[in-house]
């Protein structure tokens, strides 16, 4: 979906252009329909964390994190049927899939470098925002809403420290109540 699907093979052999393209969610976070050298994985530590939702996200992250280069091909080679009975819809889950969501953001902040850093701070607050949905929406309260206000407070306190003041106010308008409901 995220080009020509009549076109050619696209490749790309720019670190920054590929980290970029997957922090605006124009590659794909889902772990399947890759091929990799198996190598690659082994001696870039990309592991699944087990346990945890969303790790293909996480996964995906730091696998663009690593890469150097990539073809996209227009060829479907995978179809995916999306099932409202699965794990990700599941209210069972709601829990894990925000601690998913949590890691992720705790992973970004810890990641934060100068290359694409507004690019690398956004695609987190949209990790964020993502589990504030679920906890507004299923009525959370207690241990999981507290890290989440943490997260907020790190977020907004690295933002300052790195004298980032646009990301700041952005935090402060974007991620607390009325505008963060919306």
């Amino acid at each position: 979906y995220w080009y020509d699907r009549e076109g050619s093979p696209l490749f790309l052999s720019n670190h920054v252009d590929i980290m970029r393209r997957f922090l605006r969610v124009e590659l794909s976070m889902e772990a399947w329909n890759r091929l990799i050298r198996r190598q690659f994985l082994l001696d870039n530590h990309l592991f699944f964390r087990p346990g945890m939702l969303h790790e293909d996200e996480l996964w995906s992250y730091e696998l663009y994190n690593v890469v150097q280069s990539i073809v996209l091909i227009p060829e479907v080679t995978y179809l995916y049927e999306k099932n409202g009975d699965s794990i990700m819809n599941s209210s069972a889950n709601h829990i894990s899939r925000i601690e998913g969501y949590q890691i992720l953001v705790s992973n970004m902040l810890d990641s934060l470098c100068r290359d694409l850093y507004v690019d690398r701070f956004f695609w987190g607050i949209y990790m964020f925002m993502k589990s504030e949905a679920i906890i507004r929406n299923e009525g959370f309260s207690g241990e999981i809403v507290s890290k989440n206000k943490q997260l907020s407070r790190m977020m907004r306190s690295r933002s300052l420290s790195d004298c980032r003041l646009f990301i700041f106010f952005f935090l402060q308008i974007t991620i607390q109540p009325p505008f963060s409901w919306l």
